[in-house]
């Protein structure tokens, strides 16, 4: 939900400086990117570690069945050696809602979305410097 949440507010910064600039009323685009920065930076370390975590997970199955144990306990090398095949057949993944994977992928996506809502709104952005020059004209 985060993910989401990060999109409509990323969403928002853009719209709101693309907005100063067309009005030519920005102070400091540096400082409207500064805003946007933390939330860019928590959702790229979110997907980043959810990556490595998966990444991590899937090679763990590897390392587990290579666990030797002694020659006493067979039931419990029986039970590592079964998870740890599980484990290799069965991918790990981080899912919002089942809905799409938690991963580094996302990105491009995001970005495409946050890109044609952009091209949208700059589109069907009202001309106010044509407005006002024809108002001065009267």
């Amino acid at each position: 939900m985060l993910i989401l949440c990060d999109l409509v507010v990323y969403q928002c910064h853009l719209y709101w400086l693309n907005w100063q600039i067309y009005r030519e009323i920005a102070n400091s685009i540096i400082e409207a990117i500064l805003v946007a920065l933390p939330r860019v930076w928590t959702l790229w370390i979110t997907l980043k570690s959810s990556q490595d975590c998966m990444d991590e997970a899937n090679n763990i199955s590897f390392q587990l069945h290579r666990i030797k144990c002694s020659n006493d306990n067979d039931l419990l090398t029986v039970q590592i050696q079964n998870f740890s095949l599980q484990l290799a057949h069965e991918r790990i993944i981080f899912t919002a809602k089942g809905f799409f994977p938690v991963n580094v992928t996302i990105l491009k996506s995001i970005f495409a979305l946050i890109t044609m809502y952009m091209c949208f709104f700059i589109q069907l952005m009202p001309d106010y410097m044509l407005a006002l020059a024809e108002e001065m004209q009267e």
